[in-house]
Formats: C-alpha cells, structure tokens, sequence
C-alpha cells in the first residue's frame, strides 16, 4: 500500500469515527450552517445565482448537485466532505514533498490528526471544499516556482480561482499571486513572450471564472464588488473586538459603540434604516467602521490586529467543535475585559465547567505545540535557503510568509479557529521541517 494510500485511509477513517460519535445531524442547521443549506435550495429552485450577494456560490452549488442524486441527505453530504477532506491530507503531503524533498507520510498524518480539519469537515461550511482548491493551489504554486512550467501556472490560477468562488476571503490574493508569478517567471529567464503568455491567460482564468459574479453584481444591484459582506464585518466584528483587544474597554462596549455610531449616522442622513441595496448597505456600514477604526489610531490597531493573530493561532481546535460547545460554558466573545489577558482571566474564573476547560487547556497545549514546531521550522527554513545558492527555497519562503501575512491581515483581530485553516498546510510544512531537523529519528 502506498503512502498516499494509507495516509488518506487514516484521515477517512478518523473522520468517519468523529462524525459516527460526535455529530448530531440535527444540529448542522444551526448559525451559519443554515445559510448554506437555505443557498443550496434557492440554487435548486432560481440557478446558480441566486445565492445571497454577501457569500459566493461555489459550495452551494456544490450542495445542490449533491442533492440532485442523494437528496438534501446531510449524512451523505458530511461523507463527501471526509473523502474531500481526506484527500486534502494526501495532497499536504505532497505539497511538503514538493517543498522539503520528503515528509510526504509526517505531513500527512499531521492533517490526519488536525483537529481543526476533523471538526470542519464535519459541518455544512465552506472550509473543507476550500482547504482543498486551496491547498491544491499552493502545491501548483511551488511547482511552478520550481520547475516554470505554463500547465503549472494556469493549473495554480485555476484552483485559487475556484477556491475564491467557494470562499472569497482568497479574492484579493489573486492580483498579488498574477504580479508575483510574472515577476518570478522574468527573474529565472523566461522570455517576455512566455511570461506575456501565462499573465494573459491567468487574467482570462480569472475574467472567465470570477466576471460572471461581477457581472450578476453589476446588472442587479450597480456594483463592480465581489460580494457584499465587507462592510457588516468591519462594523460588526472587527470594530469591537479592535475596542477591546487595543485595551479600550470590553466587546459589548465595543458593540454599544458601533450601533450607536451607525444610528447616528442614519439619523444626520435623514435615514430609518440601511439602504435596501445590499452593497450600498455595506458600503455605508464600511464608512461607519472605518470613521471609529480611524479614531483609535493605528497604535490601537496594529496592537488588536496582533492580540487576535496570535490568539487565532493558538486557540485549540476543540473549541469550535459543536459537542465541545454544547456544553456547558460562559461564552467567551461576551466576557468582558478590558484587553485579552483580562478577558482570559476572567473567562476562566467565573466559569463553573471544569470538563469544559481541561478539554480546553489540553487543545491549547496542542495547538500550541503546532504552532511552536511551524515557527521553528519557519526559521531552520529561512537558516537553510539563505545558506544555499538555490533561489526557488527563498521564492517559496517568501510566497508562503506572504500568504501567511494576507490571511492574517484580512482576518485582523476576529477571533475563531476555522481562520486558520487557510494557512494550516503551511504550517505543516515548516513543522515537518522542524520534526526532520531536530528529530533524527523520523525517517519517512
């Protein structure tokens, strides 16, 4: 048996077992989960536009095929996204492989056993068919840093492409990689009409897959936007947790604060209430946010942007597992405090569930471990690529802390794990990396 083989036969197998004991079916239409599975019917019933100007309709389209032969089975549904999930372990191995030269089999038993992975490819979320395009993405990526091939430049264009349309947190990566995959391609000798070439057919890639949405935005609602969700999310997440974690006061203030500036700019426009049109909506809650994000000045922002980086870093997996939080426990976005160590404090004296908390302190110290073994590596990398006349390490280092710096910009001071998916595969690079350089042991 290969090693491809048994490392995606271990990552079903773990992800059958954790569906089969901990998932409740009937809780999968629970906060964002319904939102997807509402898409999924309207995509059935009105085409595959339809969907919601605040999310792209890469997955429910993907739900509603699924549909067509096996129903709205959510069981069904939840085994597709373990075999999708499954086989985005393979393919982290082979990204490391493409990488390190070896650790096909530690990588991917390392995204077997990633708890973050588990838990989100058990539930009606855009994380699992995202990992996948994505992950593909980044080993097209590297091969092309390697070897400069055209198939692997529109192979990496189209998989980032399609994960875009499946979550559009990836939208704004796409200039950045079309720009640096050219520069790359002109640095290592390729002639100007080669280089031409692959630009003019990443930008049809991306017109062909992307422009259909713009287009739909354009024609219904006059804008040129990709989705509509920009604004809500500066207003309604990321002012507060910016309040509190720049020490200004707590969350709920924060949210006191947004609502009361939001009112008040409506009430000086002569206005009841948001426009109608979903995107002059979010641009009016963006001016909003961005008035009070300028008020705390950037030494707040930069100080919140830092706190919620680390913490989405270190945060255990175990914690947005839904049998994890149905149990009992205080929540921890509306304790107070004014700043993140207050807000633990007291998060974890007034809470009274002792079970809850161990399961917590034990996924902290994993989660920990990870992300120390990620540094680590990250650095022996760096050590090692400055150290070797090969430009490709130092192209793929690069690469991969600017992917790494984009996901945790975008994401800012917003708490939650399922952030920190996109940039998993890449920590499990560099601690394999880590792994082969201070455990001499390990031999595969």
């Amino acid at each position: 048996m290969s090693d491809a083989l048994r490392v995606f036969c271990f990552a079903l197998l773990i992800r059958v077992i954790y569906i089969s004991v901990f998932v409740d079916l009937a809780g999968l239409g629970t906060e964002d989960q319904i939102v997807y599975l509402t898409a999924r019917q309207s995509v059935l019933e009105h085409g595959l536009f339809s969907v919601p100007p605040e999310r792209v309709p890469g997955y429910p389209i993907v739900l509603a095929l699924l549909s067509l032969p096996f129903g709205n089975n959510n069981l069904v549904l939840l085994g597709v996204q373990a075999l999708i999930d499954s086989a985005t372990c393979v393919l982290v191995g082979a990204l490391t492989w493409s990488v390190l030269g070896r650790g096909f089999y530690v990588a991917g038993v390392l995204s077997a056993l990633n708890l973050n992975m588990v838990v989100l490819s058990a539930m009606v979320l855009t994380d699992t068919l995202f990992l996948f395009f994505f992950t593909l993405f980044l080993y097209f990526l590297v091969r092309f840093a390697k070897q400069h091939s055209t198939m692997d430049h529109m192979c990496c264009i189209l998989s980032l492409c399609v994960a875009t349309m499946v979550r559009s947190a990836s939208y704004l990566l796409l200039p950045a990689v079309l720009c640096g995959l050219t520069i790359w391609s002109i640095s290592v000798g390729t002639t100007a009409k080669r280089a031409s070439i692959q630009l003019l057919t990443g930008i049809a890639l991306v017109t062909a897959l992307l422009g259909p949405l713009h287009m739909r935005n354009w024609q219904e609602y006059g804008s040129v936007s990709f989705v509509s969700q920009g604004g809500s999310t500066l207003l309604g997440w990321v002012v507060p947790a910016s309040y509190q974690y720049s020490g200004q006061g707590s969350y709920q203030q924060g949210q006191v604060l947004a609502r009361s500036r939001l009112e008040q700019a409506l009430a000086g426009d002569g206005m009841n209430s948001l426009p109608m049109n979903p995107f002059d909506a979010s641009e009016y809650q963006r001016v909003v946010a961005m008035s009070i994000l300028k008020e705390l000045g950037w030494a707040n922002l930069v100080k919140a942007w830092c706190v919620g980086s680390v913490v989405n870093l270190a945060a255990p997996s175990a914690a947005f597992a839904p049998a994890v939080r149905a149990m009992k426990h205080s929540s921890f976005y509306e304790t107070d405090g004014r700043g993140i160590l207050e807000k633990i404090i007291k998060y974890v004296t007034n809470s009274t569930a002792a079970s809850y908390l161990v399961i917590l302190a034990l996924g902290s110290v994993t989660s920990l471990i990870f992300l120390l073994g990620a540094v680590v590596g990250w650095w022996q990398f760096l050590r090692v690529s400055i150290s070797t006349p090969a430009t490709e390490d130092k192209a793929i280092l690069v690469a991969f802390s600017f992917v790494v710096a984009y996901f945790l910009l975008i994401t800012g001071p917003i708490i939650g794990v399922k952030y920190r998916l996109p940039i998993e595969p890449i920590m499990t690079v560099f601690a394999t990396f880590a792994m082969y350089r201070f455990l001499p042991g390990i031999r595969r």
